[in-house]
């Protein structure tokens, strides 16, 4: 039973990040920051369902939903910004607003 609910949940999560790369596709905004808005939003839809999920399942989640993280940490400092500077304003917009959330290289700005 646990298999079949993480596999739904695979799924469920792909999906997820289907709806991310179209709604990227609208999104106009510096080289890099689509991937940004995908593991932004991909993080946010993970640690909500975390509440959801019980035992050692939930640990993977979260673990997952941080894994994502490393996308925009990496453009970050390839583009020569303080990570956890950028994540940080990058997870509080996204908690503002109901739009994808991207962050600018140029200046290590989050945008949406």
């Amino acid at each position: 039973m646990l298999n079949l609910h993480l596999v739904e949940k695979d799924v469920s999560v792909l999906s997820d990040l289907d709806v991310s790369s179209s709604a990227n596709q609208h999104l106009h905004g510096p080289l890099g920051s689509k991937k940004a808005v995908v593991s932004t939003q991909s993080t946010g839809a993970l640690n909500e369902y975390k509440n959801e999920v019980r035992g050692k399942a939930r640990l993977g989640v979260e673990a997952f939903a941080t894994a994502m993280l490393i996308i925009p940490k990496c453009l970050a400092q390839n583009a020569g910004h303080d990570a956890q500077d950028c994540l940080v304003k990058m997870l509080q917009e996204y908690k503002g607003v109901d739009r994808p959330v991207g962050l600018d290289l140029s200046t290590g700005e989050a945008f949406y």
